[in-house]
């Protein structure tokens, strides 16, 4: 009884403090669309926004959609053309999994840029709710936040989305996205 009491409340404080939950199982991850980002880029997948099935974007937004990451590193491309480059680039849990950050173009002007220090783990996954409104606005919440914890205002139109992950690091990041509401 005193281990799972122990137990109970370790889980408790990891969730309170981190964004990762030890509680998420992979079987309640059914649904989402699940894409392996080595570092080459190689494995990058770009998608028409209006190609997620799991978009529920209240009638102000253009996209909401949850996500769960199991690692740290990763980046989430905007973009005005399939195959652009990108024009805003989304970096969660970077500079060793200290800072997320905003970027507008490659040439590397950051909008914003906030310390997220313990944002991601190795062995659970983090769940993020990431929008972007009619105005112009991109936001990323950390699981059941309800205020964004990074945002920049941004230029429209931004039909497709990208992801990637630092090229030289050589963790694999595990990323479900499209994910139903529902979860």
């Amino acid at each position: 009884m005193v281990e799972a009491r122990k137990s109970f409340l370790f889980s408790i404080i990891v969730s309170t403090v981190f964004t990762f939950d030890p509680n998420i199982k992979v079987s309640h991850l059914a649904g989402c669309r699940e894409i392996v980002l080595d570092g080459s880029n190689t494995n990058s997948l770009t998608v028409p926004i209006s190609s997620l099935s799991n978009n529920q974007g209240l009638p102000n937004e253009l996209l909401r959609m949850r996500l769960f990451a199991l690692e740290h590193d990763f980046y989430i491309f905007f973009k005005e053309t399939e195959n652009a480059t990108y024009n805003y680039k989304l970096v969660i849990s970077g500079w060793e999994n200290t800072k997320c950050a905003i970027q507008y173009n490659p040439a590397g002007n950051y909008l914003t840029i906030v310390d997220c220090a313990n944002l991601q783990d190795d062995f659970y996954y983090s769940e993020f709710t990431l929008i972007l409104t009619k105005d112009g606005l991109i936001q990323l919440f950390k699981s059941k936040e309800i205020n964004p914890f990074i945002f920049a205002k941004v230029n429209l139109p931004l039909p497709y989305l990208s992801f990637g992950k630092l090229d030289y690091t050589t963790q694999k990041i595990r990323l479900l996205f499209d994910c139903p509401a529902n979860i």
